[in-house]
């Protein structure tokens, strides 16, 4: 009986393994016999496969003389009904490919090898992602992923969003796709957006990349000065404060009855608004955008208060009367803004003031001209004034 050990196939299918001569190659597995008795091909996996390491099952088809056979080390298993045998193999990233020796009953033996290539490798990226990192974004958008490529035929593009399946970009046969979009629809949602693109090729090798951007999609924010229903009187100011954005504010508008009253493009925001003589509600109406074009509108109600109070001298010395001593006065003062004060007024100077109502002011007329120019003067809290007719005392 002949036998073939299997350092010596090993080292007469050396020459095949280190440089295989293609135009001796057929589309799938070369085969080797040391004597012409058994036979021997590898039928799976087929000639240059990409596979990935792991356990492989190599199935190798045998003469029928064939009694027994191993590959890389691994006794091979006779398929019950068949001339194949097969063995589950190792395959580590340097497996260049399978080779092995095939026996009949007298111990002649067939050798046979088979090529590989070992692709554990997940698909690459070449290009930037499209939208930049960081950019800030309003409304739909794409999300690009260029110049994928892979060693083989990319089959599945999937595109995360904030860590959850969003869509997919899956390519067709031929497989020679190189970009990858999904349409990306956030809504009203405004802040980060994890965009996480996970492709695979057709041995299940896949890769992640992912990258950040702002969603956008909501005008700027701020507070409306005065406050609601606050009274106004004259000509007033307005203000907008802590306005924030996640883009930056481009300008704001402001508007008074539906009236354009100016734009603000620099903070502190502010405008002015003129009453004149008006008495009522005024709205007002702040516009903000920034600079993706989103807007915010507020909308505030003050009440222009330009009356000026009612004030009457209820007990007091009339006009052209003789004073001595000191002399009381009782006004009676009203306002729908309230009264800040009322003043009594001799010859031009305040000699006495009250703040409370039942107004009642005295003066020591022994301190004044003998000739008095009497007069009373009220404020309402907005500072609108009334005074009362001039009073003539004498002393």
């Amino acid at each position: 009986m002949r036998v073939l050990t299997f350092a010596l196939v090993t080292s007469l299918l050396a020459g095949a393994f280190a440089a295989p001569a293609a135009a001796a190659e057929t589309s799938r597995t070369k085969i080797d016999a040391v004597t012409a008795v058994p036979t021997a091909e590898v039928v799976s996996p087929d000639w240059y496969k990409r596979v990935r390491s792991g356990p492989i099952t190599v199935v190798v088809r045998g003469s029928a003389d064939v009694v027994s056979a191993s590959v890389n080390d691994v006794v091979m298993s006779k398929v019950p009904g068949t001339l194949d045998w097969s063995a589950t193999v190792p395959v580590t990233a340097t497996t260049r490919g399978f080779f092995g020796v095939a026996y009949d009953e007298e111990g002649n033996a067939a050798a046979f090898r088979s090529y590989i290539l070992v692709d554990d490798d997940g698909p690459g990226f070449d290009a930037p992602f499209s939208p930049a990192a960081g950019e800030r974004i309003r409304g739909d958008f794409r999300a690009w992923a260029s110049k994928v490529y892979d060693d083989g035929p990319v089959v599945k593009a999937e595109l995360w969003v904030n860590g959850k399946y969003y869509g997919s970009d899956n390519p067709e046969p031929p497989y020679n796709q190189a970009g990858f979009s999904v349409l990306v629809r956030p809504g009203t949602y405004s802040g980060n957006l994890k965009l996480t693109w996970k492709v695979s090729d057709e041995l299940g090798n896949s890769t992640s990349r992912s990258w950040n951007v702002i969603a956008d999609n909501t005008g700027p924010t701020g507070t409306v000065n005065p406050k609601q229903n606050t009274r106004v009187r004259g000509t007033f100011t307005t203000t907008l404060t802590g306005v924030k954005d996640l883009s930056r504010v481009a300008w704001t508008e402001l508007w008074a009855d539906g009236k354009y009253i100016g734009m603000d493009q620099k903070a502190p925001y502010s405008g002015k608004v003129k009453t004149g003589k008006k008495n009522g509600a005024v709205k007002l109406t702040w516009k903000l955008f920034d600079e993706l074009g989103n807007s915010r509108t507020y909308t505030r109600t003050v009440v222009a208060d330009n009356k000026a109070p009612t004030v009457k001298i209820t007990k007091a010395p009339k006009n052209k009367a003789k004073v001595k001593g000191t002399v009381k006065v009782y006004v009676k003062a009203t306002d729908s803004s309230g009264i800040a004060r009322v003043e009594l007024i001799i010859n031009g100077k305040v000699v006495a003031k009250d703040v409370k109502s039942g107004y009642f002011l005295s003066v020591n007329t022994k301190n004044q001209k003998k000739t008095m120019k009497v007069r009373v003067r009220a404020y309402d809290k907005l500072g609108n004034v009334t005074y009362t007719t001039t009073r003539t005392w004498r002393r």
